[in-house]
């Protein structure tokens, strides 16, 4: 019998550094008023000097054992997501490893999967709790999208408003029956990938109308998909939290 996996703990880390919409407007010559009009974004976070991508992990992956009561012994696997990364190896999730003082005898990946990243790592993690190949493993998003903005290109505009950077963690295990992941739903189109790519300099390039249309016409497919293989509606929920920065999106899905 597959065991029942839930989250333990969570950690999260935010740089110190603050970007309000007038920082595009100054750079980039987009208004704030509409930058928030458009999104429903006001601020976002970008690194400063002396703070990298593993730094930020490190710490998001650190609180998510201190408020999961998990030592660093204790941990099977670190799963990592990221598109950001300034080089393919070392990966970070093995520097991780070695920061956080977890075992050589851990497995450490990183896994690239975009916005749905940190979704499709927890799943990963899940599934090593349930058929029992691990017993905890932390998780861990992280993105450093500041360090690859143009800012003076008036292509990137769009793309550049919406990211920002920052570390979020999470450290999956078994829990009591009845508790834990109950049910998921995935999927993948690959139809849409002209609406978000990069070229061979790692410039992006995105629609958002589409990408508009896409997400908020999809949440709520994938919403009722999930709540119909856990046999519940959504009158049995009490909070709904969708993975999405954009507030426009998340208002026309609702």
């Amino acid at each position: 019998m597959l065991k029942s996996a839930g989250i333990l703990g969570v950690g999260s880390y935010l740089p110190p550094r603050v970007v309000t919409n007038d920082f595009f407007k100054e750079k980039c010559g987009i208004s704030g008023r509409s930058i928030e009009k458009m999104t429903g974004i006001k601020e976002r976070r970008f690194t400063i000097p002396g703070i990298n991508m593993v730094d930020m992990a490190f710490a998001a992956g650190e609180e998510a054992l201190e408020h999961a009561n998990v030592g660093p012994s204790e941990i099977d696997f670190i799963i990592l997501s990221t598109i950001t990364q300034d080089r393919i190896y070392p990966s970070i999730a093995c520097q991780v490893q070695n920061r956080l003082g977890i075992p050589t005898t851990a497995g450490a990946y990183d896994m690239s999967v975009g916005c749905a990243g940190f979704v499709f790592a927890l799943l990963n993690a899940f599934q090593y709790v349930q058929t029992g190949f691990a017993k905890k493993v932390l998780v861990v998003g992280v993105e450093e999208c500041s360090r690859n903005m143009e800012l003076e290109n008036k292509e990137e505009r769009k793309v550049n408003i919406l990211f920002g950077d920052g570390a979020g963690a999470a450290v999956v295990g078994e829990v009591s029956d009845g508790f834990g992941l109950i049910s998921s739903s995935v999927g993948s189109d690959g139809s849409g990938s002209e609406y978000m790519r990069e070229d061979s300099n790692h410039r992006p390039s995105m629609d958002g109308e589409a990408i508009f249309q896409f997400a908020s016409t999809y949440i709520p497919v994938i919403i009722n998909d999930a709540l119909l293989k856990a046999d519940l509606t959504l009158n049995d929920l009490d909070y709904l939290v969708p993975h999405q920065a954009n507030l426009r999106i998340i208002e026309k899905a609702a």
